[in-house]
């Protein structure tokens, strides 16, 4: 997975693996990596059993875990507003469907879903001014996800 952080005008490229699981009952996992002012900084976040957990380097160490709003996977579209129907594209990865919408808290994002199978290819939202821009390369790998161990995690 790849990825691009905005923030006033610099952009910083993000590079990370994930997943998703779109069997009952949903997870996903994404871990971010990039260079800051020469410093390694990285972001986890696992959304599972309705609890997001989130661990940033450098940090305390400790993941934060908090109750999910809406968790990774297809649930997190749910009560989106705004939903438009831009058109279809030709990605690198196959033909998608581009539809644009504002999730529940009214962040704008575009999404490109692949046509032969509804996996997601590209996700581009906007939030207090900052652009994340996600590419989807693989799917179906077999991969599971649980939560962090409990002693390595802390209530936020």
């Amino acid at each position: 997975m790849t990825g691009k952080f905005t923030n006033n005008g610099s952009t910083v490229g993000l590079n990370g693996d994930g997943a998703l699981l779109y069997k009952s009952p949903g997870a996903g996992r994404f871990k971010f990596q990039t260079t800051v002012a020469a410093q390694q900084v990285s972001f986890e976040d696992i959304s599972v059993n309705g609890t997001d957990y989130t661990l940033t380097v450098p940090g305390n160490g400790k993941w934060v875990a908090k109750a999910s709003t809406s968790g990774l996977g297809p649930n997190s579209f749910s009560g989106v507003s705004a939903f438009r129907y831009v058109g279809e594209e030709s990605l690198p990865s196959g033909k998608a469907w581009h539809a644009s919408a504002s999730d529940k808290d009214g962040n704008p994002f575009d999404a490109w879903i692949r046509e032969n199978d509804g996996y997601p290819l590209k996700y581009v939202i906007m939030q207090q001014g900052n652009s994340l821009t996600l590419t989807f390369d693989k799917y179906n790998t077999g991969v599971a996800i649980a939560p962090p161990p409990a002693s390595q995690v802390v209530k936020g």
